[in-house]
């Protein structure tokens, strides 16, 4: 621990080793995890090297939920124009992406995706430590399903519906 770095602690590193909110990164502050999932798979080299999936600097994280098959869809029958808008606004690319150059604009959400240079997906995030973390959606209270269901001393089950369950959380 003597050798950490201790800007590491506030200023998250992209996989090309710039501190977000920092240096070049000054004004994208949060770290995104192009496939969050490959961090949840603990192996040898997660623990040495951190998660395996690409991670830039962003200026804000996702406050909605994406995914590259439904960008498929809304670029089906649309003009080069009207798919340079799209991409720009929906995908998390690398930072060398730019749709308005031919190879990017011509090659396929799916070859983007396989190739590293875009995210596979997003779903809303909020920083935490600077980093995107997705949002969790708050369960039911125990108590607040004990509560509603305390006075009651015998059930019957075949009259139970969805909306006495929805009700009761």
């Amino acid at each position: 621990m003597a050798k950490a770095d201790p800007k590491l602690l506030i200023y998250p590193m992209d996989s090309h080793g710039q501190l977000c909110g920092a240096g070049g990164t000054k004004n994208d502050p949060y770290l995104f995890f192009f496939d969050l999932g490959e961090c949840t798979k603990f192996t040898t080299q997660l623990s040495k090297t951190g998660c395996p999936t690409r991670q830039i600097c962003i200026a804000k994280c996702p406050n909605s939920t994406w995914n590259w098959h439904i960008q498929e869809i809304l670029e089906r029958n649309k003009t080069d124009k009207e798919i340079i808008s799209i991409r720009k606004k929906n995908l998390i690319c690398k930072y060398d992406i730019d749709f308005s150059m031919h190879k990017y604009r011509k090659k396929s959400l799916s070859q983007l995706v396989e190739d590293e240079e875009c995210a596979p997906y997003y779903v809303p995030s909020r920083p935490i430590v600077s980093r995107c973390v997705p949002k969790l959606k708050k369960a039911p209270s125990t108590e607040r399903v004990f509560e509603r269901l305390k006075n009651v001393r015998e059930v019957d089950v075949d009259k139970i519906t969805w909306g006495d369950i929805k009700s009761a959380s």
